[in-house]
């Protein structure tokens, strides 16, 4: 996560104090329980967990102590639920029927009072299981406005997702709701990685929907991040060299 876009982040959540904050998905990277080759140098399982724990989730609740939060489980989280699928199916068993533990257990989320949206949780038992239950991981609030790790217009509502780390703006309409747009937010990770190949396209940014609630209309005002500083309702953030 780059530290500069966490910050902004977390202080304009801070200012805004909005009544549900939403982290989309892919939070937590899960490196280790990817099935890509894994460098051993880099597998810090525990640090990782702690960063998540103190950056992201303390860092947000205590800028928030009053919102709703909530987490929409990415491919990326779900990465423990697949390698538990194909290699130790039994743990599953042992963790979710005899521990009475759950993924939101196992990610920490109760400490900071943070709901997590995860269909399968642990009761999907193989890869095509999982990838097309992620594919469900959704949330619709106010009835106008659903979040989802996955960009889908099928919801007939306005609405938000990520995963691709490329921002987008579409805009769309329907004889019951009327105008609608669907926001693909950008990344919050660092965008230029020792794998990336070629051009660094991807883009840093976040979404603030302002919904009201009665007209059931979605105004959004999407923060995109391209380079290091930005305007943020008449604060500027910098990036110190």
């Amino acid at each position: 996560c780059d530290p500069l876009m966490l910050s902004i982040f977390i202080d304009t959540a801070r200012r805004v104090q909005p009544e549900v904050i939403v982290l989309n998905g892919d939070v937590f990277d899960n490196y280790e329980f990817s099935r890509f080759d894994q460098d051993p140098r880099q597998i810090q399982i525990m640090d990782r967990f702690n960063h998540v724990k103190s950056h992201i989730f303390g860092a947000l609740r205590r800028a928030c102590p009053d919102s709703q939060i909530e987490l929409i489980a990415g491919n990326h989280e779900v990465r423990i639920l697949k390698i538990l699928a194909e290699k130790t199916p039994a743990l599953k068993v042992l963790l979710s029927d005899v521990m009475g533990l759950t993924f939101a257990d196992m990610l920490g989320l109760d400490e900071f009072e943070i709901n997590l949206t995860c269909k399968m949780d642990l009761a999907a038992f193989t890869r095509p299981d999982i990838q097309e239950e992620v594919k469900d991981n959704f949330k619709l609030f106010y009835d106008s406005f659903v979040c989802a790790h996955h960009k889908s217009l099928q919801y007939g509502v306005s609405g938000t997702s990520g995963h691709t780390h490329h921002p987008e703006l579409i805009t769309f309409a329907n004889l019951p709701m009327g105008k609608l747009s669907w926001t693909t937010t950008g990344c919050m990770a660092v965008t230029r990685m020792e794998y990336t190949q070629g051009m660094d396209d991807a883009m840093q940014s976040f979404l603030i929907a302002h919904v009201d609630t009665h007209l059931k209309k979605v105004s959004p005002e999407h923060i995109v991040v391209p380079g290091d500083n930005v305007v943020i309702h008449g604060k500027r953030y910098v990036r110190e060299t």
